[in-house]
């Protein structure tokens, strides 16, 4: 089989009917939506502390995801031992076995991949720090601010990013200026964010009174969620897809876990097992197998037949859709005037960001 073959028969396995890849889009950014109505019922009817919430969730999600890492694992070790034969047979002219001469598609460039995953763990180990205190900062915002404040400020990432690759470009440690539009976008980011705090304070009927320490809380989920982003590009250039997210949520597991116990006093083993006791049972699971693995699992595999940018833009829509599926289970009621204001224009920064971010990408 030719390269040029080769090439096209691996695009012609990426592409997905419009409307498959358009449902599944959907369903994972609703479903990603959804996991903040779940949070705060379990924390605040139920009285469950945050991080603990967020490991009851992350537990199932691993629970859910060990039969596909396994899969997973055991294709990269029969990969590596192609290549292994493949390499043999250049380096000593050996025939090659029926196995060598059915994966003729092999990148004899390549190393073998299962050393790079070892070694790449310790990274595994970092990224799932910053997912799990992402998750653990954001679900505990939930309980001190208005869910829109929260679902908001939580999605300040590409923002924060932004600011930062500015202070490394300032410093000297990088050498890539981030583009104009792309500052613009972040700058009306921090003014919507500015002008939604004028609601801060304000007593509502239904829901959370937005807080100014709920918001920074959910802001300090946005910036962990960076470091996972930064890390999580690197690692899924290369590495498949059930490893690596097998890998990284039980990093963020434990992260939440002990998290759990540093700010909740008196858990027991039997909380730490909560999510397969009946009163949470329903609820952790869905967390796991809906947002978990649906959703940002979901999301993952997407990035093969979606472009990033309209990945990305879509997943601008959770904090209209979680406000929405908030104030339609009666946890939410209508956001205040500055709310709505400062709303717009952060989403509308965010949007900016990711669409510069995507041309400067391409280019």
């Amino acid at each position: 089989m030719t390269q040029r073959a080769t090439t096209m028969a691996t695009t012609e396995c990426r592409r997905l009917p419009s409307f498959v890849s358009g449902l599944a889009l959907l369903w994972a950014v609703s479903v990603c939506a959804s996991a903040s109505v779940i949070f705060t019922i379990m924390v605040d009817s139920m009285d469950v502390p945050p991080a603990l919430c967020v490991s009851w969730r992350l537990a199932w999600v691993e629970i859910l995801q060990f039969v596909p890492f396994c899969f997973a694992l055991v294709g990269v070790r029969r990969s590596d031992k192609v290549l292994g034969l493949v390499k043999e047979w250049h380096d000593e002219g050996t025939a090659l076995t029926e196995e060598g001469r059915s994966r003729d598609t092999i990148d004899e460039a390549n190393e073998a991949l299962l050393p790079r995953i070892v070694g790449a763990i310790p990274w595994m180990i970092l990224s799932g720090f910053c997912f799990g205190v992402h998750f653990s900062s954001w679900v505990y915002s939930l309980q001190e601010t208005s869910l829109t404040h929260s679902l908001l400020f939580v999605s300040m990432g590409p923002i924060l990013l932004n600011s930062s690759a500015w202070i490394l470009f300032i410093l000297g440690l990088n050498s890539v200026r981030p583009s104009w539009a792309e500052t613009t976008g972040a700058l009306l980011g921090f003014l919507g964010a500015v002008i939604s705090l004028g609601d801060v304070g304000r007593e509502r009927d239904v829901g959370h009174t937005p807080t100014l320490h709920g918001n920074l809380a959910a802001l300090l989920g946005a910036f962990a969620f960076c470091g996972y982003l930064v890390i999580g590009r690197q690692l899924r250039a290369w590495m498949p897809l059930w490893i690596y997210a097998f890998g990284v949520v039980g990093g963020a597991y434990v992260t939440s876990l002990l998290i759990a116990f540093a700010m909740s006093e008196g858990l027991s083993l039997s909380d730490v097992f909560g999510y397969v006791h009946r009163p949470y049972v329903l609820m952790a699971l869905y967390l796991g197998a809906g947002p978990g693995v649906g959703g940002h699992t979901l999301l993952n595999a997407l990035v093969k037949y979606i472009t990033p940018l309209t990945i990305s833009t879509a997943m601008l829509s959770v904090p209209l859709i979680g406000s929405f599926m908030g104030y339609m289970v009666g946890l939410e009621g209508l956001p205040g005037l500055y709310t709505w204001a400062g709303g717009v224009v952060l989403l509308t920064g965010l949007f900016l960001v990711v669409l510069s971010e995507s041309v400067t990408t391409a280019s």
